[in-house]
């Protein structure tokens, strides 16, 4: 059975554990702690119930998404803050930068995203361009750079073009709660699509792309009662949207779960 047409698991009443969120990417391993993953349970869990509470009430609009983003947002920055993770004052809060925030890939063997090191390379070598189609039109995504000292910049979008990404993809997740019946196939598809476009517009939004991949379970939780499994080896959604076209990402998403 190949993993297009391999079936999500049934959610139970609760995610047991948030274990399935950790990458199994070498540089990644050593930074996640078994804080981060009980309190990410915790964002799962009262934000299904938030999502539950919003579509029972009536019909599920985008900022309602945002603010259930925000309150997973507001969870990871007191994760990394009882961590002692110098940058927790970047989680749940906008970068007011023009030119748009940026990821570092330093050519260093112990930093987080040492991982992605090689990619990093073969995108700059091959001057890789991410062109994102949207309802609003093209948009350039993130672009990798140089950073002068032997290792790599992502440079995302502009502020402004942040916004349109993150704007369109919370609308994509209200519409899912619209559908009377949507298939499991549909709710993956979406779930891709707004993930695709958050990756490349949500470090202006919100500091962690872990706050998407807990959006995006609890949203399979509400809309189909299903969950996301662990990533498979050597997948990190975040760094798949920054190396990998639109169309692939989204065709491929289901593959990067067990």
């Amino acid at each position: 059975m190949s993993a297009l047409s391999r079936p999500l698991p049934d959610s139970q009443d609760r995610p047991a554990d948030a274990s399935f969120m950790v990458p199994d990417v070498p540089s990644y391993l050593p930074f996640h702690r078994k804080s981060f993953v009980a309190g990410m349970s915790e964002a799962i869990d009262e934000a299904v119930q938030n999502l539950r509470d919003i579509r029972s009430g009536t019909d599920v609009k985008a900022k309602q998404i945002v603010v259930v983003l925000n309150g997973i947002a507001e969870r990871r920055r007191k994760i990394a803050y009882k961590a002692g993770d110098p940058e927790w004052r970047l989680f749940g809060k906008s970068l007011e930068k023009v030119r748009g925030p940026r990821d570092l890939i330093p050519d260093d063997e112990y930093h987080r995203h040492y991982s992605y090191f090689e990619r990093a390379r073969r995108a700059c070598d091959e001057g890789s361009k991410i062109v994102i189609t949207t309802s609003a039109g093209h948009i350039r995504g993130s672009e990798v750079k140089e950073d002068g000292e032997g290792g790599y910049i992502v440079q995302h979008p502009a502020t402004a073009e942040c916004r349109k990404l993150a704007s369109i993809a919370f609308q994509q997740y209200a519409e899912l709660f619209g559908k009377p019946t949507p298939s499991e196939r549909d709710v993956v598809h979406a779930i891709a699509g707004g993930t695709y476009l958050l990756m490349h517009g949500t470090p202006y939004v919100r500091g962690s792309p872990a706050c998407v991949q807990a959006l995006n379970d609890a949203v399979a939780r509400v809309v189909i009662g299903k969950t996301f499994p662990s990533f498979s080896t050597g997948i990190e959604p975040f760094w798949e949207a920054i190396f990998t076209p639109q169309g692939g990402f989204v065709s491929s998403y289901r593959g990067f779960f067990l």
